[in-house]
């Protein structure tokens, strides 16, 4: 048997037990992956979710705790701060919410309620982080590292830039300590700048 014929068959398996996550390749990218020697990008990240069982990728899965450790790694890098964190939104104090904030969590992605001008409900505060927490985050993206995160709510300052409208945002892509890739999206329209 050839090296290309296990690859070839590596690869049929791979797509029969992981369809959901190709057919999603597919229909994104209009291209079938090559899981079994990724090229691209994409393909890398496919072949991660599928492969790569890195307890750190669960560790910092927790935006808490990738927070954390991205402080203790570039110290010389604002980062928002924490006002508050906890278990229970209940908890939250009111004060706090009665400033310009967003209330996230740390176990998932688009979790966020942005607070302006003191205007809150907090039972709908409640009732979102119950809504969030009922189900794993990632699950059908493949995002297995989520399920391993206790979910938590936190609350950070909504930072406005001096024109009133939302910071640039940057999301550091980083591999083997080094950082690769820097996308820099609009603060207001969330999209790529």
């Amino acid at each position: 048997m050839t090296s290309e014929s296990i690859l070839r068959k590596a690869q049929l398996l791979t797509y029969g037990l992981h369809p959901n996550l190709v057919i999603r390749y597919i229909a994104h990218f209009r291209a079938l992956p090559n899981i079994a020697m990724p090229g691209s990008y994409n393909e890398k990240m496919l072949w991660r979710k599928i492969f790569d069982r890195n307890p750190e990728i669960a560790r910092l899965s927790d935006k808490l705790i990738s927070k954390q450790h991205f402080c203790e790694q570039c110290p010389e890098i604002k980062s928002i701060p924490v006002l508050w964190e906890g278990l229970d939104p209940l908890e939250i104090p009111h004060d706090l919410l009665q400033a310009d904030v967003v209330v996230k969590t740390n176990h998932g992605s688009g979790f966020n309620i942005f607070l302006r001008n003191g205007n809150y409900d907090r039972q709908l505060i409640n009732s979102c982080f119950q809504n969030w927490t009922s189900r794993q985050y990632g699950r059908w993206n493949g995002e297995w590292g989520y399920g391993a995160v206790v979910p938590k709510i936190y609350v950070e300052p909504f930072l406005l830039s001096d024109s009133g409208s939302a910071p640039i945002a940057l999301f550091v892509h980083v591999f083997s300590g080094c950082a690769m890739l820097v996308e820099v999206f609009d603060g207001d329209s969330h999209g790529p700048v």
